[in-house]
């Protein structure tokens, strides 16, 4: 095997493990789910974004029974209903 050859392999296989060892840190600030134990109550207001049609967004990751979600929308349900009473004014 050529030196050229052996020094591209090596290069290779210390970049697949150096991308390795990077990539999850960017994972790792991600912030953590709110875990809602009783829904809707626990869900914040100021994590929920409502839109001109009504509709609520989750803007954050959430878990329920050890299931975690990324985001999440609602529209015309008993949870919007019950956000349009609790979270006046308070939503992003």
């Amino acid at each position: 095997m050529s030196s050229n050859r052996l020094a591209a392999i090596i290069i290779a296989a210390l970049s697949l493990a150096v991308l390795g060892i990077v990539a999850p840190w960017p994972a790792a600030r991600a912030e953590p789910p709110i875990n809602i134990e009783n829904w809707p109550d626990d869900v914040p207001c100021d994590k929920l974004k409502k839109n001109d049609d009504g509709s609520y967004e989750m803007t954050v990751p959430w878990a329920r029974f050890f299931q975690v979600h990324n985001g999440g929308k609602w529209k015309n349900t008993r949870e919007t209903h019950y956000w349009d009473q609790k979270c006046k004014g308070k939503t992003q």
